[in-house]
C-alpha cells in the first residue's frame, strides 16, 4: 500500500502543478517538498509534503521570507501550530482498484471539451476562477459531466503517476453517495487497469468508503493564520 500511497501523493502534486501552470504559475521540487513559486490559486496548496520524513527545517527553510498561505502535510506528520499554522482540515488519501469492464456502456456520462461546457460545469462546481479551459487540453485530463433534469454531477480524473487521480467530485444528484461507483467505472472506461485514487473527508469521504473505496491513509492542510484572520 506504500507504493499506492506515494503515487497517490505524487499524482496530486502532478495535477495541483497542472492547475498552476494554467494560472502561469511555475513549481518548484526541492527534496522533499513542492511548491508553487507564487501565491497559489484559490484552494490550492502552496507547499506539498512528498515523506513522512519531511523535516519542520525542510519546511521552514522552503518558506524562507515567502507568505505561505498554505501547506498540504501529505502524510499528517507535521506539527506546525509554533509557526503560526493551524489545520484547516483532515482528510484521507482513498483508493479503488479498476473496474473490469466485459463490454463498453453507456452510463450518460459525457467529457467536457468546449469553454462553454466548462463554464457550465464550473458554475455547477463553483470552480469559475480555478479550473480554466486550457486545462481542456490536456490530454492526460478528462472533465465529467452528468445531467439529470437539469441537476449536474462531476468530477475530474487525471493520469499522473501511474494512477488515475480523482478530484473535484461534486453531485446534485446522487445524494445517497453512489457517484463514487459511478466514479469508478465511467474513469475506467477511459483510463482502463489503473488504480484511481484521491483524497476526502467528513461526507464524501464516508460516501466513497461506502461506495467500496479504502482508506490509504490520513493528510491534513495547515493555513497560515498571519494574516489570515
Amino acid at each position: 500500500m506504500k507504493k499506492l500511497l506515494d503515487s497517490a501523493v505524487l499524482n496530486n502534486i502532478s495535477w495541483c502543478g497542472m492547475v498552476g501552470e494554467t494560472h502561469g504559475i511555475s513549481h518548484i521540487l526541492k527534496g522533499n517538498i513542492w511548491g508553487m513559486m507564487s501565491e497559489a490559486p484559490p484552494y490550492y496548496p502552496d507547499l506539498i509534503t512528498l515523506s513522512n520524513h519531511t523535516t519542520l527545517k525542510e519546511v521552514m527553510d522552503s518558506i524562507g521570507e515567502r507568505n505561505i498561505k498554505s501547506l498540504k502535510d501529505s502524510f499528517a506528520s507535521l506539527h506546525l501550530e509554533p509557526y503560526s499554522f493551524r489545520v484547516l482540515f483532515d482528510a484521507e488519501w482513498i483508493f479503488h482498484p479498476p473496474c473490469i469492464l466485459g463490454k463498453k456502456i453507456d452510463f450518460n456520462w459525457t467529457t467536457i471539451t468546449t469553454k462553454d461546457e466548462l463554464t457550465r460545469w464550473n458554475m455547477a462546481n463553483g470552480t469559475e476562477r480555478i479550473i480554466l479551459p486550457s486545462i481542456l487540453k490536456k490530454e492526460d485530463v478528462k472533465v465529467f459531466i452528468h445531467e439529470n433534469g437539469g441537476r449536474l454531477s462531476g468530477f475530474i480524473a487525471h493520469v499522473g503517476a501511474d494512477v488515475v487521480g480523482v478530484s473535484n467530485v461534486f453531485s446534485a444528484e446522487y445524494s445517497d453517495g453512489n457517484i463514487w461507483k459511478e466514479i469508478v467505472r465511467v474513469a475506467s472506461t477511459q483510463f482502463p487497469d489503473l488504480y484511481l485514487v484521491g483524497y476526502e473527508r467528513e461526507d464524501e469521504l464516508r460516501n466513497a468508503i461506502s461506495s467500496g473505496w479504502k482508506s490509504l491513509g490520513p493528510l491534513k492542510v495547515w493555513i497560515n493564520t498571519v494574516g489570515s484572520e
